[in-house]
């Protein structure tokens, strides 16, 4: 039955999504929200849920427009779920900022099975990563897609080689300018020391556990399944799933050297791995798996939330 609802991509898919992302969102930040009911505040964590909500329809574009999925709402229900799993995925402003600037440089990267415009495709990705660095600066790591599209679609165009690294300076050039206006500052404010941490600690509470067990489970299952499909996938479509599953491994690289270990390093994930999900329930014929499947992905973030 669930699995049936969500077969078809219909508006009110998105709505129930919606509804479910305010919800983790408030569960959150409700004291933080509570406290500052009736200041600027209060806006200011709207415009960030407002944020955490847009990242739905970016991901639902992405999917749409390259044909990485069929027509279903399958993805982002998974996507909301992940996040409902992780309800600090959300606690982070930095990081939800970041994760739709990786979504932005994604939609582009995959857009280039197109073939077209190529060179400005490579200069907004490559900008949409570098801002994303700029918000939470272990995004930097997301770099390896571009030379990941790079081998696939300009192996023998130095051109398009360069296009990132002039873009980089593009960026440094902006990023000068406005500490001099703003802070009358050159370089202290740029000089930018990243920590790593490699104390999962914080990760022993039984609620972390339990949804950490299960997304890892998915992930070591579904990723097996992926690497089949990327050696059976043929024609424009397979760097495509090559920069999809090579964010999964970026995004389990930034978890690893994530400084602060509290949930929200796990947002880059969640996109990615709803992608691959997707692929492995459309290619699954027995309907009564397909459905415990989505059922237990329901339930899990409801344990988590009572734990």
């Amino acid at each position: 039955m669930i699995s049936r609802f969500f077969s078809k991509s219909k508006p009110i898919h998105s709505i129930i999504i919606i509804v479910l992302i305010c919800l983790v969102f408030f569960y959150v930040r409700s004291q933080y929200i509570l406290e500052h009911l009736l200041t600027l505040e209060a806006l200011k964590q709207l415009g960030v849920l407002l944020v955490a909500v847009f990242s739905v329809f970016v991901l639902d574009f992405i999917i749409g427009k390259n044909s990485l999925t069929q027509k279903n709402s399958y993805t982002i229900l998974i996507y909301g779920l992940f996040i409902a799993l992780v309800p600090n995925s959300l606690s982070n402003t930095s990081i939800l900022l970041a994760n739709v600037f990786i979504l932005f440089a994604l939609r582009r990267l995959i857009s280039l099975h197109s073939k077209l415009s190529i060179k400005k495709k490579f200069f907004d990705a490559t900008f949409w990563i570098a801002m994303a660095s700029l918000c939470y600066f272990w995004a930097i790591l997301f770099f390896a897609l571009i030379p990941v599209a790079l081998l696939y679609y300009s192996q023998n165009d130095i051109k398009n080689w360069m296009v990132p690294f002039v873009t980089l300076i593009g960026v440094a050039i902006i990023v000068v300018a406005f500490n001099i206006l703003v802070y009358d500052n050159f370089l202290s404010d740029l000089l930018i020391t990243p920590s790593i941490s490699f104390d999962f600690s914080n990760y022993n509470a039984i609620a972390f556990i339990v949804a950490f067990t299960m997304i890892f489970t998915i992930l070591m299952w579904t990723l097996v399944f992926y690497i089949k499909l990327i050696r059976e996938v043929k024609g424009k479509l397979k760097p495509s799933y090559v920069l999809i599953g090579t964010s999964v491994l970026v995004a389990l690289a930034i978890i690893i050297v994530s400084p602060l270990k509290i949930g929200s390093e796990f947002l880059f994930l969640f996109a990615p791995l709803a992608i691959i999900m997707t692929n492995y329930l459309e290619r699954i014929s027995d309907l009564r798996f397909k459905e415990v499947l989505l059922a237990l992905l329901m339930i899990t973030p409801i344990v988590v939330l009572l734990l």
